[in-house]
């Protein structure tokens, strides 16, 4: 949960595939300095930041029921 170089991997992996990524704001490590930020310039969306599980989760059903 405290992210570090692991968790920077998954992220970048994730960025590459294209998948959604969402990221807790409000926990320690790397991944809450992404959020509401790009990695490149390879996608026009950004990362999502959520300040609690609760607000992931409905970004992850916003996102599915979108599809």
């Amino acid at each position: 949960v405290s992210g570090g170089s692991g968790t920077l991997s998954e992220i970048a992996m994730a960025w590459q595939y294209g998948k959604p990524i969402i990221v807790m704001e409000n926990l320690p490590g790397i991944s809450a300095q992404f959020a509401g930020k790009t990695l490149d310039n390879r996608r026009d969306d950004r990362i999502i930041g959520a300040k609690s599980p609760e607000e992931a989760i409905k970004i992850v059903k916003s996102i599915l029921s979108n599809k």
